[in-house]
């Protein structure tokens, strides 16, 4: 193997570990399903990473948000918002699970996803069985609600001065 190959298989390893999902953690008490799910960013060395998530439940789509991480916070693992969905008029049965992450900006088309099976044991019959359940809550984390408008604002002033400053290098060229 070349050194331009190895160089190349090495660049496409770190573009795969950019956005990876660490941990999908389900808890089943009653009829109450609490998904929770964590995730790594590499360092993108830009203002902010603009991520996309998807909730799955056996393949019905739940919810599907976009969140933006500013760069200070790219080194650490994320927790996405938790979910507390309701079973209640769903039927006994195996369940899968699936969150899916996709990186929109910088590098748009980073992917990754993690998927469990949950099994459910209705208590209670029910004359109406839905096929998906109802989002009872949804708990954000600290890390994530950061980005609020007045760190927004500072967002853009840094975006802003950045713009000017790379401007600048441009014209001393």
């Amino acid at each position: 193997m070349s050194k331009k190959q190895r160089s190349l298989n090495d660049f496409l390893k770190k573009a795969e570990q950019t956005l990876q999902i660490t941990s999908l953690n389900t808890n089943l008490e009653n009829n109450n399903l609490t998904v929770d799910v964590k995730f790594r960013l590499a360092d993108a060395k830009t203002l902010y990473q603009l991520l996309n998530y998807k909730l799955y439940f056996d393949d019905k789509l739940l919810e599907n948000k976009n969140i933006k991480i500013p760069f200070p916070f790219t080194k650490t693992e994320f927790t996405l918002p938790v979910y507390v969905l309701s079973l209640e008029n769903l039927g006994s049965g195996t369940y899968k699970v699936r969150v899916e992450i996709t990186e929109i900006w910088p590098r748009s088309g980073r992917y990754d996803f993690k998927e469990v099976q949950v099994t459910y044991t209705s208590e209670v019959k029910t004359e109406t069985i839905e096929e998906t359940p109802t989002i009872k809550s949804v708990q954000t984390t600290p890390a994530i609600e950061i980005v609020t408008e007045d760190v927004g604002n500072l967002l853009k002033e840094m975006e802003e001065r950045f713009k000017k400053e790379l401007k600048e290098r441009r014209e001393h060229w």
